[in-house]
């Protein structure tokens, strides 16, 4: 009988651990790079798709156009963009024309199934008024934000009309989002105080002024004034791989794509919702929005505004999304509190017919238009407040 040492077996026992350690890496290493190539080719992907980062909630269907003329940008839906925008629409003119804006939400500056020349609302009120019409939107904006941006305004340059859209759907809507703290100051606080509504403004803004303030502070303390070194190596690799790779470079724009792509059609799966899903609207946000409303109106009649405000158009090939006897109450208190005020009030809600909307994503779009859509509502505009060459102002007081 032979037998083998243990001291003759361990140099194949050593080769054969060392070919099985092999082959773990290697299928490891595989592993590791079929999972990178994945990855790579789902962000690749995603880039492709083209949603841009900032349109996203508006689906894939509207664009955001900006709108100029002669040279003179007249529209502006991000707050950083609002100061130039509103100190260049005609301040500088001889003789100043009347200082005009429009203040509404995503309707204002996005046109479904948009195609090269469509102008939006501001650009095709502006060549009939023939002096810019600025439109000053926020997509979704509540009338809290409203307020506050009207109060920027009339610290800014102080509009003598004002068009208001009020959108019943804006009014689920509750605080200031996070970058219209930028809007502050002394004199803007000052008009928001004269009101509750505008008091309760003033708190938001103070809340996202110390978020911001938060976010600039590391743990240490240190501001940015001072860097810290945490700080500088991430400021430096963001701008590394900014210049370098196109998905760090494009990351919100894959983002909006899987939101609209995949995570917005996954929520409406599973909770059986689209466009036209019926939502309750709640109470608070609504009279918390509605006070707001009031202490705008009250802002205009005190610093000499000419106010519109209008119900926007609304599709009336379907039924829309809102509880009808809700719905019509609210357009009823929306008048009675026009004229109240002694406020102008307009009710374009047939305004736009069905063949001038659109689609959002394969679904219903109640919100957006056709660029056919954007020239009604922005000719009714003009009209309603006399803008017109010739036309008579319903406030002449303030013309």
């Amino acid at each position: 009988m032979t037998t083998t040492s243990p001291a003759a077996a361990a140099p194949g026992n050593r080769a054969d651990a060392t070919t099985t350690a092999a082959v773990a890496v290697r299928g490891t290493i595989a592993r590791w790079g079929v999972s990178v190539a994945l990855a790579w080719a789902i962000l690749e992907g995603y880039h492709r798709i083209g949603i841009r980062g900032d349109e996203a909630a508006l689906g894939p269907d509207n664009r955001s156009v900006t709108a100029s003329v002669a040279g003179v940008r007249v529209n502006a839906w991000q707050a950083d963009d609002f100061d130039a925008v509103w100190a260049g629409g005609g301040a500088a003119a001889s003789p100043r024309p009347p200082a005009a804006m429009i203040l509404g939400n995503s309707q204002l500056f996005s046109v479904n199934q948009h195609v090269p020349g469509d102008e939006p609302v501001p650009e095709v009120a502006t060549k009939a008024a023939g002096f810019p019409v600025i439109g000053i939107s926020l997509p979704n904006a509540n009338l809290q934000e409203h307020l506050l941006v009207f109060a920027w305004a009339l610290a800014r340059r102080r509009p003598d009309v004002l068009a208001l859209g009020v959108f019943y759907d804006d009014l689920r809507e509750d605080g200031i989002r996070p970058g219209l703290d930028i809007l502050d100051s002394p004199r803007c606080r000052e008009l928001l105080e004269r009101s509750a509504s505008g008091r309760a403004v003033i708190g938001d803004v103070e809340k996202r002024i110390a978020e911001r303030e938060t976010t600039r502070t590391d743990l240490q303390g240190t501001t940015a004034a001072s860097q810290s070194l945490q700080e500088r190596v991430e400021s430096f690799l963001e701008k590394w791989l900014h210049d370098r790779w196109h998905l760090w470079r494009n990351r919100d724009d894959m983002m909006a794509a899987l939101h609209v792509k995949h995570l917005l059609a996954l929520r409406n799966w599973v909770f059986r919702i689209d466009s036209r899903t019926v939502r309750p609207m709640m109470s608070s946000r609504y009279e918390k929005n509605m006070a707001a409303l009031d202490a705008i109106m009250g802002l205009a009649r005190d610093e000499g505004v000419c106010l519109l405000v209008y119900v926007p158009p609304l599709r009336d090939d379907v039924a829309p999304p809102y509880d009808a006897a809700a719905y019509a109450a609210w357009r009823a208190e929306l008048a009675a509190a026009c004229r109240r005020r002694g406020v102008e009030f307009a009710d374009f809600g047939p305004l736009v017919p069905a063949e001038h909307w659109g689609t959002r994503g394969g679904s219903i779009d109640f919100m957006h238009f056709r660029a056919a859509g954007h020239r009604l509502l922005a000719e009714a505009i003009v009209d309603r407040l006399g803008l017109g060459a010739g036309q008579e102002s319903p406030c002449s007081s303030t013309r």
